[in-house]
């Protein structure tokens, strides 16, 4: 089944993997959209950031809540994206790369007074080199809890790349002299450190639609240092890398192994997330 919308040319896509992933000849495309609404796919020029156009979904390609569509010979590498329902827009819960956010502490991108993330397309292959989980044991390692940004931004660091995970590969022999055999990682999952300053709270709610209930408290600090908020799991956090936030994260991974240091990540989930979400964060 096809329909030819403007100028992309849709079919019906698979329903799984949930998210963005490229196809010979184009890209699928399975998201969540509740209700009967006219929903799609916004379009967002990558220099500018200008709505480029919309792609709305037919309703027969839609399996339950999940639209499943296929984009045939489509040009990605000139866009992000955001997803619609109706009037509501929200970022992919499962985007890979997150655009808006790359500079610490300036706040998202804004759009008429509102937060403007976009989700990235990134299809990038990685050559692992053969690496594979250390599975140190606990009873016989010390651990060093680190946070990413904070471990090498202050000057003492001697560090080219501060406060990033190029920062972590340079200060990889300090922690082999202080005897590291594991690094626990407070959240490098892309979320919003700058948070509401009137409601202080986090203003995407496509994210919180994974919680029975919002787990936000009016009394959050404006600044959230840490991290430990609801987010966007699948994509790394832009301003913890130079120049490919993914690529860097892999290639400190990759570093840390090699020198016999294992790798463990923290996560915030709320207790009322959903099962299947989480899940799907920790494949």
């Amino acid at each position: 089944m096809e329909s030819k919308n403007r100028k992309w040319k849709l079919k019906k896509g698979a329903p799984y993997p949930l998210g963005m992933s490229k196809r010979e000849r184009g890209i699928n495309i399975a998201v969540s959209m509740k209700g009967e609404e006219e929903s799609g796919m916004l379009l967002y020029e990558k220099k500018s950031g200008r709505l480029h156009g919309k792609i709305p979904f037919p309703k027969e390609f839609r399996r339950g809540d999940i639209y499943c569509v296929f984009i045939e010979d489509f040009s990605y590498e000139k866009f992000h994206y955001n997803f619609y329902t109706k009037d509501h827009i929200f970022v992919d819960p499962y985007a890979k790369k997150i655009a808006g956010n790359e500079v610490w502490g300036r706040g998202a991108d804004k759009e008429e007074g509102r937060n403007f993330l976009r989700g990235a397309f990134y299809f990038e292959s990685y050559d692992w080199e053969g690496d594979e989980p250390l599975s140190l044991s606990y009873e016989e390692s010390l651990m060093y809890l680190m946070h990413i940004r904070g471990f090498s931004r202050h000057a003492s660091s001697k560090c080219e790349n501060k406060g990033t995970f190029l920062g972590v590969i340079e200060k990889i022999p300090h922690l082999k002299d202080l005897g590291i055999h594991q690094v626990e990682l407070m959240p490098i999952y892309e979320f919003e450190e700058i948070m509401d300053q009137e409601k202080k709270e986090v203003k995407d709610k496509k994210i919180l639609e994974f919680l029975e209930e919002d787990p936000m408290e009016n009394n959050l600090p404006s600044m959230n240092y840490w991290g430990f908020v609801p987010g966007y799991y699948f994509a790394p956090k832009a301003s913890y890398g130079r120049r490919d936030s993914i690529k860097e994260l892999k290639d400190m991974i990759k570093e840390l192994h090699k020198n016999k240091i294992e790798v463990i990540l923290q996560f915030y989930f709320s207790e009322k997330m959903m099962e299947y979400y989480i899940l799907d964060v920790m494949k």
